[in-house]
């Protein structure tokens, strides 16, 4: 009943911080013990919530500590993070010396550049060894589960949607002063989560805004995330004179991001590598249309680009936004499953996952 998480705790938040949350509360609430045990930026900062990793070192002595302890341990990893994957390694390695279980979450879609290329050559022998080590892997969805099993047996793969039927339940709070101010004198209103770094293609995103203020000339985008290339990403804003049309939100907590989600026009989705996407789902869910790079895995309904073309986002920009009113006549009418508690039953060794959990055992 007792699993250490090991992944990025906020500042800033995020969809891997969400889910964490999530976990944890339903751990508990089952009578259980969950710790954070933070490998994200502000790692080193002592935080309500989360226990701090000054280093190295003391990030192996705390995962030695909590192993020993008879936790469950439960790590987190993409396919972009070389250091997050070594992270992720030795906590497996280390899950197995003493004899505790382990668990991977990959969070990411089918599409990733470890996949192929040079970085597969280089990154597959930490993957497959990682998935080895560990217990069960978790991923999202079948199509990545497909991709997965070029480096896990299939039968350590448990497909657990990201999206759950907790991210549904917020309470709309007030927005910072000056986002207000912006709602209210633009319109229609665009918005978006990204992270400030390679891989959300904000470039092509402020290129396509640039081409759309001369048909809609009260037009706002709502920037969403926090990174270090923010600065850039304000020089591209002032240089093609965006300034009165783009905000830079900062982080946001989940209840303030629905919020926001539900007062957009049009929510945009850039990246490629991150399969469906939960903040995708929370807008389809809401009513809120949704514009989204192809990657092969967004659900009906997504108005869909090449992520690195500007010309063709501005082109499904201008369709979403002309077609606003019948793409988000209606909340979508999506299956939404509590998999958060089918995650936690998978952690726990819960009865419903026993067979699940007496088969992964095998090395």
């Amino acid at each position: 009943m007792n699993v250490l998480e090991i992944s990025p705790y906020e500042p800033p938040a995020s969809g891997w911080v969400t889910r964490v949350k999530l976990l944890r509360q339903l751990i508990e609430a089952r009578g259980g013990t969950c710790e954070i045990l933070d490998i994200g930026p502000n790692r080193r900062l002592a935080r309500p919530g989360c226990i701090p990793v000054m280093g190295a070192v003391d990030y192996l002595a705390k995962v030695v500590r909590f192993a020993r302890g008879g936790f469950t341990i439960h790590a987190h990893v993409n396919g972009e993070y070389f250091r997050g994957l070594l992270l992720a390694l030795a906590a497996t390695a280390i899950a197995r010396l003493v004899r505790t279980r382990c668990v991977v979450t990959f969070h990411a879609g089918a599409v990733q550049p470890f996949f192929s290329g040079w970085r597969g050559f280089v990154l597959a022998p930490v993957f497959r060894l990682l998935f080895l080590l560990a217990h069960t892997v978790v991923c999202n969805s079948s199509s990545v589960k497909h991709v997965l099993t070029l480096y896990a047996p299939s039968r350590k793969i448990e497909v657990i949607p990201a999206f759950s039927i907790q991210y549904l339940s917020y309470r709309e709070v007030a927005l910072d002063d000056t986002v207000e101010r912006f709602l209210e004198r633009r319109s229609p209103v665009l918005s978006t989560y990204v992270c400030f770094r390679d891989g959300f293609f904000i470039d092509t995103m402020i290129d396509a805004i640039a081409k759309l203020p001369s048909k809609w000339p009260d037009l706002g985008l709502v920037i969403v995330g926090t990174g270090p290339e923010r600065e850039s990403l304000e020089r591209q804003v002032s240089s093609l004179g965006l300034d009165r049309h783009v905000i830079l939100a900062g982080d946001l907590g989940h209840d303030a991001f629905m919020t926001l989600l539900r007062r957009s026009t049009v929510h945009i989705r850039t990246p490629v590598t991150d399969g469906v996407s939960a903040t995708v789902l929370e807008a389809l869910t809401q009513g809120v249309p949704v514009v989204a790079s192809e990657n092969g895995s967004r659900p009906a309904g997504v108005v869909s680009y090449q992520a690195t073309d500007p010309a063709d986002m501005a082109r499904a920009l201008e369709h979403a936004l002309n077609r606003r009113h019948e793409l988000g006549v209606a909340p979508c009418s999506l299956a939404v499953e509590d998999t958060a508690s089918a995650e936690v039953d998978l952690l726990l060794c819960s009865p419903q996952r026993a067979e699940t959990c007496a088969a992964s055992q095998a090395f």
